[in-house]
């Protein structure tokens, strides 16, 4: 178990003007840990249902066109949740626009693929259909 000081040290620490919105190094993998081994999760993020994507989905809500990519290897968010997810989807929505590519890589992927990469191409086409109107390039 990841003890509460973790959480403690990093709120003391941080610099209240930043703000970080990826860090595909993970290094902050302990600070979650802990917010969940402490169950203190709902206390820094709140319970607001914009949080909880499969209770959404359980309630009715409207998605776009979805591309989801995720490492098979994810030590972090298991590649089934992604499955049990899309498999959610479209038993409450069977008209739902969504491909799901599970590729090996570890959380964050770390992988610079361009767009013709084969775990890429289905996925694009059918985002930029969607938002562009037209066929995929």
């Amino acid at each position: 178990m990841v003890a509460k000081v973790v959480i403690d040290s990093h709120i003391a620490n941080m610099d209240k003007d930043a703000m970080i919105s990826s860090d595909i190094s993970i290094q902050r993998f302990p600070l979650i840990l802990s917010m969940t081994e402490n169950a203190l999760f709902l206390d820094r993020f709140g319970t607001d249902p914009i949080l909880f994507p499969m209770e959404r989905l359980e309630a009715g809500a409207q998605l776009p066109p979805l591309f989801i990519i995720h490492g098979a290897d994810d030590e972090i968010v298991p590649a089934v949740d992604s499955k049990a997810f899309v498999e959610l989807l479209l038993e409450k929505k069977p008209e739902a626009e969504v491909h799901l590519s599970i590729v090996p890589g570890p959380h964050g992927l770390h992988e610079t693929w361009g767009m013709d990469h084969a775990a890429m191409e289905a996925g694009l086409n059918l985002v930029v259909v969607a938002w562009l109107g037209n066929s995929a390039p």
